[in-house]
This record gives structure tokens, C-alpha cells and sequence, in this order.
């Protein structure tokens, strides 16, 4: 997890844009596999439930091989 992003709740982006996350993370050795998990919480603030503002959760986990720059 990147920490600096868990509670970062004010950042508004179309939903047809993309967004590209960065940063400087230790990986395996060249070709030696690894795990990147991914959660992604969505607030859709126009659409009110009775819970509150409609969230929705995406979850998602790729094993890959680490490649050097």
C-alpha cells in the first residue's frame, strides 16, 4: 500500500479519465516474480443511499516479474 494515498478522499476525477500511480517501491531481482495487490474505493457523491454516499470497492491481485529500468 502506498500510505500516502489510503485516506485521500478530495481528489475528483471524470470517471472516463484514467489515473496513473507512482512511486519507488523494493522488488524482487530481475525476473523473479512478485505480488501487486490493488484496492480502490470510489465515491460516487451524487448518488445518496441510506447508507450514506454510495461507495463502491474493487479489489484486484496480478503476480508478475520484476524488470529493471
Amino acid at each position: 500500500m502506498i500510505p500516502d494515498l489510503a485516506g485521500e478522499v478530495d481528489e475528483w476525477w471524470f470517471p472516463a479519465d484514467s489515473v496513473v500511480v507512482t512511486g519507488d517501491l523494493e522488488v524482487p531481482a530481475d525476473d523473479q516474480e512478485h505480488r501487486v495487490d490493488i484496492e480502490l474505493k470510489v465515491y460516487i457523491p451524487y448518488i445518496v443511499t441510506a447508507h450514506g454516499v454510495l461507495r463502491i470497492e474493487e479489489h484486484d491481485s496480478k503476480t508478475m516479474k520484476a524488470v529493471g529500468a
